[in-house]
């Protein structure tokens, strides 16, 4: 979930290698366990999802072999327990599309790998990571293909603060080249990937801007301005490919009213996801709640960034909304009610 009060630049090699929102658990970056993608879903897959393998970052590279090309010890990021993120649960929207993210951390810098089958990588992405590219903050990626998936290595330099110089992008480079070598040496099987099949009544995600009377009319507010009031934002390739293939977005607008009370409201449409596991639920303290219109609904509490959230389903779909809202007249289940009814009708 989003910080709503953060305004600060973050940091750049953070917030584009955790894929996800800044400020909260980041659930897609670095799944050591198969995502459960038969579970989040109301009905059977007609072809499932194929993801690499298994789902088991440890099996796409070991920690001691990423420890030697970052040098330095590092373990897998977040941990196989963190159970929290039930919004947003990046790993399963992924997981839909065949995606596997891992990340890496330790003394000597980060290493991420995402993994997704080659026929759902936009061809603007691929583009641009055919080549070394570094982005600043030494962080540099490259991607390049095996067993018909796209393979996509970046390394970030703690060290690094500003655009690394020629030797040090040489130095990056052959880590990144190090790291490609690693993932493509694992038995061909396990680097296969597939997207699964859409089903019927998986939503389909219209524009942001679809949703703007909306959401100001169920949050009590004339006019609401789009975007998000700091820096804690979804991004990042992986975050990017889900984005392209429907299987996920989030839309956020703002106001500030009397004595610059805040109203903030963000919504992570995730279709194909259905209900949170049991587990997730009961890490993340939900409880059940009242939403028009939705099979199963539940109220997360606040957080530490003071944002309440609720979590509505709708057949194998998932809709969250995150916010604080400046009318005491309105609730975020009422905004949950309004979008959820607006998604269900197309």
């Amino acid at each position: 979930m989003a910080n709503g009060m953060r305004v600060g630049v973050g940091t750049m090699i953070l917030g584009v290698l955790l894929t996800g929102c800044a400020g909260g658990p980041v659930a897609g970056t670095s799944p050591s366990a198969t995502p459960d993608v038969s579970t989040s879903s109301a009905s059977d897959q007609e072809t499932p999802a194929l993801i690499p393998f298994g789902g088991d970052c440890a099996r796409a590279a070991s920690a001691s072999d990423v420890g030697r090309i970052l040098g330095g010890t590092v373990a897998v990021s977040p941990s196989a327990h963190d159970l929290t993120a039930v919004e947003p649960d990046r790993a399963a929207s992924q997981a839909l599309i065949g995606g596997l993210v891992c990340t890496w951390t330790g003394a000597g810098g980060t290493a991420m790998v995402e993994l997704f089958p080659e026929d759902v990588v936009p061809a603007d992405i691929a583009d641009r990571l055919t080549s070394f590219t570094c982005l600043g903050s030494g962080y540099c990626s490259r991607a390049e293909g095996a067993q018909g998936t796209w393979i996509n290595a970046s390394v970030a330099q703690r060290s690094i603060a500003a655009d690394p110089t020629e030797a040090e992008r040489r130095e990056l480079e052959q880590k990144v080249t190090a790291l490609l070598a690693v993932v493509r040496s694992a038995d061909p099987a396990d680097l296969r990937s597939r997207a699964a099949s859409r089903e019927p009544g998986r939503w389909m995600i219209p524009p942001c801007s679809a949703f703007d009377a909306t959401v100001a009319h169920a949050a009590g507010q004339t006019a609401l301005t789009v975007g998000f009031p700091g820096d804690a934002i979804p991004s990042g390739t992986a975050w990017e490919i889900a984005v392209a293939r429907g299987v996920e977005q989030w839309c956020s607008w703002y106001a500030y009213g009397e004595a610059n009370a805040l109203t903030l409201i963000e919504l992570s449409v995730q279709p194909g996801l259905g209900t949170p596991t049991p587990d997730q639920l009961a890490s993340a303290g939900a409880a059940p709640a009242s939403v028009g219109g939705a099979s199963a609904a539940f109220a997360i509490p606040s957080g530490a960034e003071g944002n309440a959230r609720i979590v509505a389903v709708s057949r194998e779909n998932r809709l969250s909304v995150t916010g604080v809202l400046g009318s005491a007249a309105t609730s975020l289940a009422d905004v949950a009610t309004a979008v959820l009814a607006q998604l269900d009708a197309r």
